[in-house]
């Protein structure tokens, strides 16, 4: 027959846990403040003594990598990216428009290409990035900046074309026109070169606004 009082009593080590559970909160209780700044100070020093441990535990590649990019750590952002299209991106904020064009080249869709083109365009392959513009535009006509760029580019290389030399009667100008004349030309060619510098700053190369929109969405899915 089964004791019912024995079931019904409490066992002895569940009456020892229960006295060291209170004691263990009255302590917390009374020391709450100090508990929780020794906490929060661990906390800080283990993120000073590894930064990149705490940043690897709490965001992902892609999360970290942004940081650095608005930082100003472009290059370091783009060895850090694993979405290749923001590795691209990013090579080309550094300045590394061979290692972007590179990237960008292996990636599908036109907007890919339109970056590509710009790369190009930054590293003065001119005839590549226009024949690069026209399939960006076959694709979508109203693709916004590559008609513009295109126009733009096409100015460039007519301008860098050399041009047939007019005849000069020797015979009507003195030397001292002459000496005028050459300084003109060669002022005129120094000014081309700078129309031509001009110019290719106002080639279209930012592809921030779509890879924003892209990745703003990504941390907003990956953070539900």
């Amino acid at each position: 027959m089964v004791n019912t009082k024995t079931l019904a009593a409490t066992p002895r080590w569940f009456n020892t846990i229960k006295r060291v559970s209170v004691n263990l909160y009255s302590a917390y209780q009374k020391h709450k403040t100090a508990i929780i700044a020794g906490l929060v100070l661990m906390l800080g020093l283990a993120i000073y003594l590894s930064p990149q441990g705490f940043m690897n535990l709490w965001l992902s590649r892609d999360q970290q990598a942004a940081l650095y990019l608005q930082q100003g750590k472009a290059e370091q952002a783009a060895t850090v990216f694993a979405d290749k299209r923001w590795a691209a991106y990013s090579y080309f904020v550094a300045g590394e428009y061979d290692l972007a064009q590179t990237m960008f080249a292996q990636l599908d869709g036109v907007d890919a290409r339109f970056s590509e083109a710009s790369a190009h365009a930054y590293m003065g392959n001119i005839v590549k990035a226009i024949s690069l513009y026209k399939q960006v535009l076959q694709t979508q006509a109203d693709y916004p900046g590559a008609e513009e760029n295109l126009q733009i580019l096409e100015k460039i290389l007519a301008n860098a074309k050399p041009g047939k030399p007019k005849a000069i009667d020797t015979d009507e100008i003195d030397t001292e026109k002459k000496g005028s004349n050459k300084k003109m030309q060669s002022q005129g060619a120094g000014q081309r070169v700078m129309s031509d510098s001009l110019w290719l700053k106002q080639v279209q190369t930012n592809p921030e606004k779509f890879l924003r929109k892209k990745f703003q969405q990504e941390y907003i899915n990956a953070s539900k």
